[in-house]
């Protein structure tokens, strides 16, 4: 039986499997002879990580988007919501009050966001803010995402995952900014262990899969009762 988010991470799948079957060649083009495909092989190490990074964010921007989705579906209302969601999916009313400096302004939107835990309104996808900002995708964004939906278990079950994830979006904002050659990025990062965390994220991105399955089957987006 296929499963709801399959698609997404099928996707993700795909594209980080051709990142790895770049980095395995251009693990033996290293150790030839030929200086252009040292070079190319030189390329293909850094751009990995640039490719990679953004493989990560358009696969966590759609799975929270479809986790918004899923939960507007089953219609709960806000007074039925988990609380950490309510901030989600009145993400718009939150952001109407950054800028305010009207006195009366403020406290009025401040009273209209607190009664929402008590509202019978129905929430609705399309006030929805989600934790995904645009940013390169780090641990503490995999961590917010866990912590705000309240999924089961651990997002990390081990300190190796979330050191490649950290590991992937330093090296994509050191190529990306230029913050160093792409001779010596490649030369410190090595194709072999660049694989091993293209590997690491596959293996993340399951994990998340996994409970963003369970999360949806067993409508823990719902207060506990």
């Amino acid at each position: 039986m296929a499963n709801r988010y399959d698609a997404e991470l099928s996707a993700l799948l795909v594209k980080l499997d051709e990142i790895s079957q770049s980095l395995r060649w251009a693990d033996s083009a290293s150790l030839g002879s030929s200086p252009i495909q040292k070079q190319v092989a030189q390329l293909v190490i850094s751009t990995s990580y640039v490719l990679a990074a953004a493989a990560i964010e358009e696969y966590m921007r759609e799975m929270v988007n479809g986790l918004c989705r899923e939960i507007c579906k089953a219609r709960p209302t806000f007074s039925a919501l988990r609380s950490s969601l309510v901030s989600v999916f009145a993400g718009s009313q939150i952001s109407s009050m950054r800028d305010l400096k009207d006195y009366e302004k403020i406290w009025e939107k401040r009273r209209e966001f607190s009664n929402l835990f008590s509202s019978t309104n129905l929430v609705d996808v399309e006030n929805t803010e989600t934790p995904i900002d645009g940013k390169t995708i780090r641990p503490v964004h995999v961590e917010t995402i866990w912590q705000v939906f309240g999924f089961e278990e651990q997002p990390f079950t081990s300190a190796l995952y979330r050191a490649s994830l950290t590991d992937i979006a330093d090296g994509r904002n050191d190529v990306a900014h230029g913050h160093t050659s792409i001779k010596k990025f490649a030369h410190k990062k090595g194709a072999p262990d660049t694989d091993k965390k293209i590997q690491r994220i596959q293996e993340l991105a399951l994990h998340f899969t996994i409970h963003a399955e369970r999360y949806i089957e067993k409508k823990l987006y719902l207060k506990s009762t």
